[in-house]
């Protein structure tokens, strides 16, 4: 498992707690009879288009289907879930779009953080947009596109 930033900036405790973090992880994964570590559950009434979970499993990314398509992330370890929008991808709102959109990732492995690539196109059209270093900083992480 790739640490979210870089070793050096954790402290003895958050080390520990990482540790003892990825051992009971490990050892349930390794089990018979694994059990959740944790449910989520995410109340939506706006269609999705594509839904993704960045690899940690900390982040979900959402191409919602609005008038406006928005790729929009939830960070899954906060209480509140909430939605922050990181970019607004295009418009929606003809009747006949029948068109739908989809996303793909991958780690930024030069970074000193733990980012991503991740690539958003619409189907029928040979455009897409590449956000680059899509990462997340700090003891209260947001995610955040360059």
């Amino acid at each position: 498992m790739r640490l979210e930033r870089p070793i050096s900036t954790y402290s003895s405790a958050e080390l520990e707690a990482l540790v003892i973090r990825m051992v009971r992880l490990d050892a349930n994964w390794k089990s018979a009879n694994p059990k959740p570590c944790r449910i989520r559950q995410i109340n939506r009434m706006v269609e999705l288009d594509d839904t993704l979970l960045l690899p940690g499993g900390r982040w979900l990314l959402l191409l919602n289907r609005e008038s406006s398509s928005r790729l929009t992330v939830i960070d899954l370890d906060t209480p509140s879930m909430d939605e922050q929008i990181l970019a607004e991808l295009g418009d929606n709102s003809l009747e006949e779009d029948t068109s739908y959109w989809r996303m793909f990732a991958s780690t930024y492995e030069s970074s000193p953080m733990l980012a991503w690539d991740v690539i958003v196109y619409k189907s029928g059209e040979v455009d897409s947009y590449t956000f680059r270093e899509i990462f997340s900083h700090g003891p209260s992480q947001i995610l955040r596109c360059i």
